[in-house]
């Protein structure tokens, strides 16, 4: 069997990418709110993980600009102002 003829399958996904997709489909599906505190115990327990994946999660969804850091608070969904609202409003309206 040459290796050019080997596919890579679908890999299961990662605990952190699990966490990661719950916590983004909360965010998109309103069910966690603008401004909402996120605590890792609270994400990790519905999806019977530890909190050390939901840690991860987070810090990659803060680099998506979905959640923000708040020193020595821990983790909150983004919120916007209204200038903020206004300026995104007027760039999907443009695409």
């Amino acid at each position: 069997m040459e290796i050019s003829s080997l596919q890579i399958t679908d890999r299961p996904k990662s605990l952190v990418q699990i966490a990661q997709d719950a916590i983004r489909k909360g965010i998109i599906q309103k069910e966690l709110k603008l401004g909402q505190p996120l605590k890792e115990a609270s994400l990790a327990r519905p999806l019977q993980i530890s909190n050390t994946p939901v840690r991860e999660a987070l810090s990659l969804l803060k680099a998506e600009g979905l959640v923000v850091s708040v020193l020595h608070k821990g983790y909150r969904v983004f919120t916007m102002n209204q200038d903020e609202l206004i300026e995104f409003c007027e760039l999907r309206f443009t695409l």
